[in-house]
């Protein structure tokens, strides 16, 4: 059955008469940032939870609230941003307990009402991905719909490509602001209960795999290889410094190398300390730190490295303590 498309109410796709459930089903929000969640939940359960629509999300912990509208009672459980930028394992790590710490019925997909309909799908295809096992659950929901100039043809488009692209999908609410509560939370209570409670299980892999770790765990190795590159260019700009030096001795030449030693280290331990800045939280989340310590190893290598080619080069021993031109010694942290 379709219904009318009146802008005031809530759509959907295939009405299900609601079964009354001897228990209260549970239904899991996920969605971008801004896609409207939070928003969601806090109109269907008269919370005030704080949203991120034009901040990035902010959802920081998880919240379990039961709705106090509609015909039938059921709980909503928010999820931060599945695209959040800023503390992504956090998010990530909700995400996945939001889904594994009760029995799920749902997981409702809220997604912003977009023109560009393929938007639309791509949105869908990424909120997908740590689900993928579970997609009978799934049940989409267009936030924001009020905003389609053309709501007849944008809804049989908007079914059309989902019906080529995403054929699993069982069920798509439409919902603007101006929908009432109640018929909102009867539509998902009408999905909720003709679904069964279940126990999701994300293994590990699956977790690292599909809940955006993956793509901070190459973030890291990508800046690890720019460390690597840039270490290498202050290296071989160092080398052909010393080298010009030492072609040209003068009463300054020691001065200058030994200066281009302490100048190597500075520039080298600034390269680890950019790193650590950049990732060092992230890599304690993953349990990256033995990759950091290797980083540490490579660091002190390459100060060695460099002071033992300068040696030779000077006039005096760097080594001897009791020289009173020895202001520095080798890479501090091999002493």
């Amino acid at each position: 059955t379709i219904l009318l498309i009146v802008m005031a109410q809530a759509i959907i796709k295939k009405y299900s008469v609601s079964k009354q459930l001897p228990y209260k089903p549970n239904a899991v929000l996920m969605g971008r940032t801004g896609a409207g969640k939070t928003t969601l939940a806090n109109k269907l359960c008269g919370t005030s939870h704080q949203s991120g629509a034009a901040r990035g999300s902010v959802t920081q912990e998880l919240f379990q609230n039961d709705v106090n509208c509609g015909s039938f009672p059921f709980a909503i459980i928010d999820t931060p941003g599945t695209d959040s930028a800023k503390e992504s394992y956090k998010h990530a790590f909700l995400l996945r307990t939001g889904l594994t710490t009760t029995k799920v019925n749902a997981i409702f997909f809220i997604i912003k009402y977009d023109s560009r309909f393929d938007k639309i799908i791509e949105d869908y295809s990424q909120l997908e991905l740590p689900v993928f096992k579970y997609v009978s659950k799934v049940i989409v929901m267009i936030s924001h719909w009020d905003q389609s100039k053309s709501p007849e043809r944008d809804y049989r488009e908007i079914l059309g490509a989902f019906e080529e692209d995403c054929p699993k999908v069982s069920n798509i609410i439409f919902m603007s602001e101006q929908c009432s509560n109640s018929q909102v939370a009867d539509l998902m209570y009408s999905c909720l209960s003709n679904m069964e409670a279940e126990e999701l299980v994300i293994t590990e892999e699956e977790f690292h795999l599909n809940f955006n770790t993956y793509e901070m765990r190459n973030a890291i190795k990508a800046s690890f290889q720019q460390y690597q590159n840039r270490a290498k260019n202050i290296e071989t700009e160092y080398s052909a410094l010393i080298g010009a030096v030492a072609s040209e001795r003068s009463l300054e030449s020691d001065e200058i190398l030994h200066m281009c030693i302490i100048q190597f280290r500075e520039e080298i331990e600034n390269l680890l300390k950019e790193f650590e800045e950049k990732h060092g939280g992230t890599m304690q989340d993953l349990d990256c730190y033995t990759f950091y310590i290797k980083m540490q190893q490579e660091n002190i290598k390459l100060c060695n490295e460099f002071a033992d080619k300068v040696a030779p080069l000077m006039s005096y021993n760097l080594l001897d303590n009791a020289d009173p031109r020895n202001l520095i010694k080798r890479c501090p942290n091999c002493q």
